[in-house]
């Protein structure tokens, strides 16, 4: 008949950090509580797990959270679809640190939503092979500033 192996797991709480971890490291691997760590919490009557032990990867909103490449290089060979989606991924990523920056103020907040106006009617004037639409246009387009009412 076969043995069964049975190694002893050592659960250590660590008091001031109110957290707890595993010998079998299942949770530092794999970011999911053991079945050694779910034991000690029903020993202890512990009901609902804290936020601690359950990584956003394990949720419905997993997916909710846009990781961005901000290195990205854009290589024709890649495909235009890659292409496409690094370089949306890229601008989006420094669109929001510059929303996250302005967002702090209301003078800011006015200031960025001018820029974002005059930079989408600039971006507009380029076609896709890069050239200017309107060549002739010397003036900068101007932009409305905004200005929050309570």
């Amino acid at each position: 008949m076969g043995q069964t192996f049975q190694r002893k797991r050592e659960i250590t709480y660590y008091n001031k950090m109110d957290y707890i971890s595993c010998s079998c490291r299942t949770f530092e691997f794999e970011g999911y509580p053991c079945r050694h760590m779910i034991c000690f919490f029903k020993k202890k009557q512990i009901i609902l797990l804290l936020e601690k032990y359950i990584l956003r990867r394990w949720t419905k909103n997993a997916k909710a959270a846009i990781v961005y490449d901000t290195n990205a290089e854009f290589e024709a060979h890649d495909g235009p679809d890659k292409c496409l989606m690094a370089r949306h991924g890229l601008l989006a990523c420094k669109a929001a640190m510059l929303v996250d920056d302005a967002s702090l103020t209301d003078a800011r907040s006015s200031y960025l939503l001018g820029e974002f106006e005059n930079l989408h009617l600039r971006v507009k004037e380029i076609d896709f092979d890069g050239n200017n639409v309107n060549p002739h246009s010397k003036q900068k387009p101007r932009a409305t500033r905004y200005t929050r009412s309570n």
